[in-house]
């Protein structure tokens, strides 16, 4: 401890005292006395450490951290940081030996050390038996071994000669490989019978009851005793043992797997149907053989063997192809095979070839008859000439019957592969291009021809099979817009839809691009008509805008465009007969699909259907829709005159239908109207004026009087579920203000702190006031400190500027005396050279 006399003394020009306007007995005070000298030294001290540490390693990159294990954990001790590094080191060292068998660890093997087992003992092996008994161990007998072995027999018997001892040794070996072969023979006997038992055990087992089997067994155990063996480790252990196990599945293939695959088969398809339509068989040979073979037994069945025919100009005819034979054949049929745009062209010229197969017969049969009279007069003719040719004729009609009979169905087999669609595609270069393609095409076959397209041009089999889909896809949606104005329109729309939301996972972009426009071109002709009505086209779009992107989220570029547009076309539509109706109550039933998830709020559908029922009733106190006249009653339904059947759901064709308003189609639309009202006020249930929404709807539906049971029925259950909303709607309100108290004359009383006087603030703003009050002397403290910051930073660099100059004129000064030198001795050697 240091003494007095070796504290140092403060140096009293060094002390600011601190003084006090009036001192308060029992306070302590920190700060009587300042040390300037000392508190600057410190504060040099600690901007040493931090500040100046900063400026030196600015603008430099390189830095030391310290990542050894617990240096940064001041909790961990010395002995705490070793052992943890210890850990660490051992764990790594572990997974690097993970393959590398090393001296450090101790392998097993069966429990036993590998260092044990090396040592070159002998093994024990499975097939040494434990037995005790001479005849099942396959060992020689003791009697056998004590009589041959030393002290035995052998020495005993050595009067007897050489051939006894012979006859021993031979006889020895002969008992040893016996006793092997019994025993080889018993384990192969006792592996057969293992196997057979095991067997034996798999046929049964679908049989034995595998449930309930326990409680079979220990049926005569008290009920106790099965309580513990049930529950018992045994048990569960080979419950769990052999329970059955999860088979692998084969591994999911991809979408370019799939892709590839589909291309693969259809072009297989394709190309047997070339081969199908060209008459020609898989894997066929063709072998030629002369027409006038006429030898007993000859088969015009055998696909294998063709008769060799001839045109009329005596040119040889392949009749499996109907083409002139040649060495080319084969070349020309590849070549024809891979180029697939000549296959039009390649039918024809079959249909055409196809044409002349009579004459093609007769040609057949006049070769034949010159065959037949070759024949004739080759072969010596008997006396029985007659009969001869009788035969010869009935050969000659059945050749050119089965003859004619296997071009007949070669030529249907050929008809058919013409009439089939092709397999594979092409994407057409323009949309004219492409109604060539579907031209003369059932509905069904378009389809297929569009989904072929697009099968066999998948974007994942790579080429340019993206952007000639992006071309395409424009031309589906014109395809549909041309077939929009009739009820085909519908049906090309249900089977097209799943195509095209393939055709938008893959450029949703582009996708969305596109049906914006179209959108956008529907509406413009929506504006532009007059009078403004739905047309079919609008509603195919409009339905088809949910089938491809989600109409849940908040806001989406193409689902939000269209329920804008949908609204406008229904609040601006001019109902005027049965079709205009029936295109209102499809098109809110859209837009019912529409906000089914989002539960939004249309306006538009709720005026529309108010309208609907104020048209099926004739109570006229109800104020009308803009939409609908007052006089406008055409849903009135007369008691008299309700038929005993109707749908309760509106056909597409009704869109079409410019017939009269029947009692069937009002009671239809009727229905539907209060089915959609019931759905919208459902959906409409969070919404806190949904009550005063629905209430004009209640109103009218309490003043239709029909006389039909399921009529009343959906209007019951429609007015229940207007009934049900119970939401008054809360009414904003002016708060009143609030009476002043009167003002009481009461002593004023002042808190007085340290001598100074505070305002009478309430607890808030004395609270702010302190805040405040403290941030100014924080903000204060910390200019001066910043000050001082930038004072010692700038003292620092006036240091480093000085050293450099001081440097630099040092520098200066020296290779200003080394010129002067050199000049000295420059000066010299011109002296010498003078002289």
């Amino acid at each position: 401890m240091k003494t007095k006399k070796n504290e140092k003394k403060l140096n009293p020009f060094e002390v600011h005292i601190n003084n006090k306007k009036f001192t308060i007995l029992g306070r302590k005070s920190k700060n009587e006395v300042g040390k300037p000298g000392i508190a600057r030294s410190k504060s040099i001290q600690k901007r040493k450490k931090s500040l100046l540490i900063e400026y030196k390693l600015k603008d430099k990159s390189n830095k030391f951290v310290d990542r050894r294990i617990g240096e940064k954990n001041r909790a961990m001790t010395a002995e705490d940081r070793i052992i943890a590094r210890f850990t660490a080191s051992r764990v790594r060292d572990q997974k690097k030996m993970k393959y590398n068998l090393g001296e450090e660890e101790d392998l097993t093997h069966q429990g036993q050390t590998l260092s044990t087992i090396e040592k070159f003992e002998k093994p024990i092996s499975d097939d040494d038996d434990d037995s005790d008994d001479e005849h099942t161990s396959g060992k020689l007998a003791a009697e056998f071994v004590e009589k041959a072995h030393f002290g035995g027999g052998v020495l005993s018997r050595a009067g007897d000669g050489e051939s006894s001892h012979r006859d021993l040794i031979d006889k020895l070996i002969a008992e040893s490989k016996l006793r092997k072969y019994e025993k080889k023979q018993l384990k192969q006997e006792t592996n057969d019978l293992t196997e057979q038992l095991d067997k034996d055990w798999k046929e049964l087992m679908p049989v034995v009851p595998t449930k309930n089997r326990g409680d079979i067994d220990d049926e005569d155990e008290p009920p106790m005793k099965k309580k513990v063996d049930k529950n018992s480790y045994d048990v569960l252990m080979r419950s769990l043992k052999f329970d059955r196990r999860g088979m692998a599945s084969d591994k999911l293939k991809s979408e370019e797997e799939i892709a590839r695959e589909e291309k693969k088969r259809l072009e297989k398809l394709e190309s047997e149907r070339l081969k199908r339509m060209k008459g020609i068989k898989d894997d066929e040979i063709i072998k030629h053989r002369s027409a006038d073979d006429l030898d007993d037994g000859f088969d015009f069945g055998d696909d294998e063997i063709q008769p060799l025919a001839y045109d009329s100009e005596g040119k040889p005819l392949n009749c499996g192809d109907l083409v002139p034979v040649n060495e080319d054949n084969d070349a020309n049929y590849k070549e024809n095979e891979m180029n697939s745009e000549d296959d039009v062209d390649e039918e024809n010229e079959n249909s055409d070839e196809m044409s002349s197969d009579e004459e093609l017969v007769d040609d057949i049969e006049n070769n034949l008859d010159n065959d037949m009279s070759d024949l004739k007069e080759e072969n010596e003719i008997s006396d029985d000439e007659e009969t001869k040719k009788v035969l010869i004729e009935k050969e000659k009609k059945k050749t050119t019957k089965l003859f004619t009979q296997k071009l007949k169905e070669k030529k249907l087999i050929m008809d058919e592969a013409r009439k089939q669609l092709p397999f594979t595609f092409t994407v057409p270069e323009s949309y004219e291009e492409f109604e060539e393609t579907l031209e003369n095409k059932t509905i069904a076959e378009q389809i297929v021809i569009i989904g072929r397209m697009i099968k066999v041009n998948h974007p994942s089999l790579g080429n340019d099979n993206r952007s000639n889909l992006q071309r395409f896809y424009p031309y589906l949606l014109q395809y549909l817009n041309d077939n929009s104005h009739s009820i085909d329109g519908w049906k090309i729309l249900n089977s097209l839809s799943p195509y095209l939301y393939d055709l938008t996972q893959f450029f949703p972009e582009y996708a969305a691009k596109c049906l914006i426009e179209v959108l956008k071109e529907k509406h413009t002709d929506f504006v532009q008509s007059t009078p403004k009505q739905i047309t079919s086209d609008m509603l195919i779009f409009l339905k088809l805008v949910p089938l491809l992107y989600p109409p849940s989220d908040y806001y989406h570029p193409v689902c939000t465009c269209a329920v804008m547009i949908a609204c406008e076309i229904l609040s601006l539509t001019r109902i005027k007969n049965r079709s205009d109706i029936a295109l209102c109550l499809l098109l809110t039933t859209i837009l019912l699909e529409y906000i089914q998830l989002s539960k939004r709020y249309i306006p538009e559908t709720v005026n529309i259907l108010r309208g609907f029922l104020l048209m099926a009733t004739e109570n006229s106190s109800v104020s009308y829709v803009q939409q609908f006249r007052p006089n406008m009653k055409m849903l009135i339904i007369q008691n008299n005159e309700i038929p005993t059947e109707w749908p309760t759901k509106l056909s597409i064709h009704e869109i079409f239908n410019e017939r009269d308003i029947d009692n069937t189609f009002k009671l239809t639309s009727l229905y539907i109207t209060l089915d959609l009202v019931c759905r919208f006020c459902k959906l409409c249930e969070g919404i806190p004026s949904v009550q005063e929404i629905w209430n004009p709807h209640l109103s009218i539906i309490n003043s239709l009087r029909i006389e039909s049971d399921k009529m009343n029925e959906q209007i019951d259950k429609t007015k229940i579920q207007l009934q049900i909303i119970d939401k008054k709607l809360e009414k904003l309100q002016t708060l009143s203000n609030k009476p002043k108290a009167l003002r009481l004359y009461e002593p004023r009383i002042q808190k007085i702190y340290d001598g100074r006087t505070f305002k009478m603030q309430s607890k808030e703003k004395a609270e702010r006031s302190k805040l405040q009050h403290r941030i100014k002397r924080e903000m204060k403290s910390a200019v001066r400190e910043i000050r001082k910051d930038n004072s010692f930073l700038s003292k620092l660099k006036y240091h480093e500027q000085t050293k450099s100059d001081m440097e630099r004129r040092q520098k200066v000064k020296q290779i200003y005396s080394w010129g002067a030198n050199q000049a000295q001795e420059i000066n010299k050697m011109d002296k010498k050279n003078k002289k």
